[in-house]
């Protein structure tokens, strides 16, 4: 369920003419190996695809894997030339993490979180 506040995050985000962009990751934790995606949507939310990334990665646990994935889709942003995003991710500890201004559960990772933080004029997390 989503909170009346972070509802009126988003209402303010298509108002101001936010993109939408969707990471997710994948992981195994025997090989610890994974891979992380990045699509960005169209303002108006339909299906169609603008730009996307992805890569392999290697992550000692699933949060690691989950954090890289917010890296690449800054990445793509900043490639873009996108400074005012929706953020969504199905990983509500991570969504939460930044939305709370970036409390990184793991300090290795803070360097992302500072990133995501410091580059946007507008940006919303919203878990899906």
């Amino acid at each position: 369920m989503i909170s009346i506040q972070m509802e009126a995050k988003l209402q303010e985000g298509i108002e101001l003419g936010a993109i939408r962009i969707r990471a997710d990751a994948s992981f195994q934790k025997i090989s610890k190996a994974g891979a992380v995606v990045a699509v960005v949507y169209t303002q108006d939310g339909s299906v169609r695809c603008l730009q996307c990334a992805h890569k392999r990665l290697k992550a000692d646990f699933a949060y690691e894997a989950e954090i890289q994935r917010i890296d690449i889709a800054v990445k793509l942003t900043r490639m873009l030339n996108l400074t005012k995003i929706v953020m969504e991710s199905d990983c509500k500890l991570l969504m939460e993490a930044l939305e709370e201004g970036g409390q990184c559960i793991d300090w290795r990772n803070s360097a992302i979180f500072s990133d995501v933080l410091a580059y946007f004029s507008f940006i919303v997390f919203s878990w899906i």
